[in-house]
């Protein structure tokens, strides 16, 4: 009996490994980092040594006075930090603390025509950052990359943004 090449079989190997790293590709979603509760308040009074920037100061007493709007228990705000790039911070409403920093600092308009945005919400630990850094960054294996307009996934752990993914 002769035996027919399938093209159709042939292909199955490659279909699998396809298949496998598209697995790795899938968007991280905010209802994968749900938080138990999120804190009504009353927020603590800011608890930050007095250092930085006037402007920082100005903008993290006004960033205590809103509502959570990350993690449970946090808020997310940004502020100014020169050359026309946007910074980012995280302060615990329970403690008055700051807790991180964004990793970066991100173009407000790049010259490629993309600007900065975040994505956060109070359910979730996820922070997600569209932007070009102003700044090198490297990704998960401390590859340093071109700089360009990309989106990464932050996962707010034990009080420090860990990268997730990088797009």
């Amino acid at each position: 009996m002769a035996i027919k090449f399938c093209p159709l079989l042939a292909a199955l190997p490659l279909c699998a490994q396809v298949l496998s790293v598209n697995s790795h590709a899938v968007e991280p979603k905010f209802e994968d980092y749900k938080v138990d509760s999120i804190f009504a308040g009353p927020n603590h009074a800011l608890d930050v040594p007095d250092q930085g920037e006037d402007n920082w100061k100005i903008y993290r007493t006004n960033a205590i006075k809103r509502k959570v709007n990350f993690a449970g228990h946090y808020i997310v705000f940004t502020g100014s930090c020169g050359g026309g790039a946007i910074c980012g911070e995280i302060l615990d409403a329970k403690t008055g603390k700051l807790v991180s920093g964004y990793p970066n600092a991100y173009e407000l308009d790049s010259p490629d025509g993309s600007y900065y945005d975040a994505g956060f919400r109070p359910d979730s630990r996820l922070l997600m950052i569209t932007g070009t850094a102003a700044d090198p960054e490297k990704d998960q294996s401390g590859k340093v990359l071109p700089r360009q307009n990309r989106t990464r996934y932050f996962e707010l752990q034990d009080q420090k943004l860990r990268l997730v993914k990088i797009e």
